[in-house]
């Protein structure tokens, strides 16, 4: 007898090799299969999308693997079996990517690193920390460049301060941004803060501040000196730190923080607490939108920009400049558009191009460039970064 297997446009039908996920963005559920050349073939004309995604069955002439595929398909409710004449149709979900004009809508959030000295890392090549440099970002070149878009679209501005005890610069901040104080989030670390006064006369004038810890040297006394002027990150090494952290925290009466892993040679640690496994995978619940969002944009940079105390501009600090301070919003978010650019950087190289998770994984991170590989995963050998 002929019937007619008919997947949901709910359903995403991954094959890689001999291996294949079957995905519905509805339900959140997900079903490895084992591939036969007989369901590959079953696959492939499902795949076709003048077919329908359907396909039709000779429940005759079925092996045991197209069977049991079927039956994984009708069960966990990835699509339906109907009779041969039935005119049920449905759609493959397959993205549709026009060509992208500059918008400023693109643009969510810039981050402007003023410069100064405080203590040297590359850490801010992770997260957002502050830089140590004798160079400063001129603030009036800022509130220009600023003022070329703040009008039209609602951005958010993160302004890092090295150094917070250089009243003379931050008063020329507090000063300049007036205008726009609202979309403004001050960075800075918190324990080379010596004074409040400036902190609060930030927070009279309506400035929200983001203090930045490292783990090892998080103090109760230091928390609770700050804790009313603003959030915190937490940059934590290892275990320890973390544990360190949540008994200090609450301690504090504090029950909002972000507690930011950062890689310096921790391998073992990033494995056990960073790195991508079955079990994580198998918890991600990605809507329909969010699968072909993954699939041609990166959802951790896209949006972001990053301007340095030279005045050059990344759309990502591991890469190369797309232009100065300078330059016009629109020739940036020109070039942050290309392809070799962060803001489309994708999973479709190497062992994440052979990997049946490849669009249900996060975005490649900044911890991709730090570790220099392209896929920290513990599903799939890690490889190293070619970009």
């Amino acid at each position: 007898m002929k019937n007619k297997l008919i997947l949901y446009p709910s359903t995403f039908l991954w094959i890689k090799s001999d291996k294949g996920l079957l995905y519905n963005s509805v339900t959140y559920k997900l079903s490895e299969l084992i591939v036969s050349p007989s369901v590959a073939k079953l696959c492939s004309v499902l795949s076709k999308p003048d077919n329908l995604y359907s396909v039709v069955i000779d429940d005759m002439c079925l092996d045991e693997f197209e069977k049991k595929f079927i039956c994984v398909i009708t069960s966990k409710h990835y699509g339906t079996l109907v009779k041969i004449n039935d005119n049920s149709i449905s759609y493959m979900p397959l993205l549709s990517i026009q060509n992208r004009q500059p918008k400023l809508s693109y643009l969510s959030s810039i981050t402007f690193y003023i410069g100064g000295t405080c203590l040297k890392t590359d850490y801010y090549k992770q997260t957002i920390f502050p830089v140590s440099t004798t160079q400063y970002l001129n603030v009036d070149d800022v509130v220009l460049f600023v003022k070329m878009f703040y009008r039209s679209c609602n951005v958010k501005i993160n302004l890092v301060i090295s150094d917070i005890n250089d009243s003379k610069c931050l008063n020329k901040i507090l000063e300049a941004f007036y205008f726009i104080k609202e979309n403004v989030v001050l960075y800075t670390l918190a324990d080379d803060i010596l004074s409040t006064r400036l902190i609060k006369k930030a927070i009279n004038l309506g400035y929200v501040f983001h203090f930045v810890f490292l783990g090892g040297t998080l103090k109760l006394d230091v928390v609770n000196r700050l804790k009313n002027f603003g959030s915190f990150n937490v940059l934590i090494f290892n275990e320890s730190e973390y544990s360190i952290t949540k008994n200090i925290m609450p301690s504090a009466l504090i029950s909002k923080y972000d507690v930011i892993p950062i890689f310096r040679n921790n391998v073992n640690f990033f494995k056990e607490n960073v790195y991508m496994d079955n079990k994580s995978i198998r918890s991600v619940k990605l809507s329909k939108r969010e699968v072909f969002a993954h699939q041609s944009i990166n959802l951790n940079f896209f949006g972001d920009m990053f301007v340095m105390p030279d005045g050059r501009v990344y759309s990502n600090v591991n890469m190369q400049p797309i232009g100065t301070i300078k330059n016009s919003i629109y020739q940036l978010i020109t070039n942050a558009l290309k392809k070799q650019q962060a803001w489309l950087l994708i999973r479709n190289k190497g062992r994440c191009k052979q990997c049946v998770y490849q669009w249900l994984c996060p975005s490649p991170s900044n911890y991709e460039f730090v570790t220099h590989r392209y896929n920290l995963c513990n599903i799939v050998e890690a490889e190293k970064l070619k970009l």
